[in-house]
């Protein structure tokens, strides 16, 4: 029987040993444990964004043959409707069951939450230090031209530019490039055709906007 899963909240506990754990409450509570053996599984940004790769493509999977996505002993079996999370072998806990939609979205918003996490680890007091990587995944999303990626890749590039609205400089740095305003960012990004897909002015005013009423991006 399918989940539906509501007032996410994700969490972040720092230790001493600089080492990080991820986990997330929601409702049904019941369903929290499994859930947060999985965040564990998937604890970078990059695994997180791979997982979504695979479960966008499991919308040509039938649920005769559905697609299986692995690590280590978390397994994940997902179809053009629905995804099974089944770690009991090691748990003992019973598989959940979401809608493939419903999946998505929720390690959409992990995916965020973990950029916003793993970025802040590096912001200094005037700077927002990034890497080139990034902006691949940004283009990357945007290539894969999904409602979810899309939108992912907006939310992002919204974080870049918000940037400059704070007086911070971009620092990408293993290319060694420091941004300074949004006019030094617009020239830099010429170069790279799909960061260009948004209009830098208009996510301003989309980024203004939002700031004023205290709403998300």
């Amino acid at each position: 029987m399918k989940v539906r899963i509501r007032n996410i909240i994700f969490n972040t506990k720092e230790f001493a040993n600089n080492s990080r754990y991820n986990s997330v409450t929601f409702e049904p509570k019941e369903k929290v444990n499994l859930m947060n053996h999985f965040l564990i599984t998937y604890s970078t940004a990059g695994s997180v964004r791979a997982l979504l790769s695979d479960l966008e493509s499991a919308k040509r999977f039938d649920k005769s043959k559905p697609k299986y996505i692995g690590i280590n002993e978390s397994h994940i079996y997902a179809d053009k409707e629905k995804v099974v999370f089944d770690m009991e072998l090691v748990t003992e806990l019973k598989p959940i069951e979401l809608d493939l939609n419903d999946a998505i979205g929720f390690f959409s918003l992990y995916y965020d939450y973990l950029v916003k996490s793993e970025i802040s680890k590096e912001l200094k007091h005037d700077e927002f230090i990034v890497t080139t990587q990034l902006f691949s995944q940004i283009e990357d999303a945007i290539g894969q031209n999904t409602a979810s990626s899309v939108g992912w890749a907006k939310r992002q590039l919204k974080v870049v530019l918000n940037v400059f609205l704070e007086n911070k400089s971009l620092v990408i740095e293993d290319i060694n490039i420091r941004l300074t305003n949004i006019e030094e960012y617009k020239k830099w990004k010429k170069e790279r055709d799909k960061l260009n897909h948004f209009n830098s002015e208009e996510l301003i005013k989309e980024i203004e906007l939002s700031n004023s009423r205290n709403q998300k991006w």
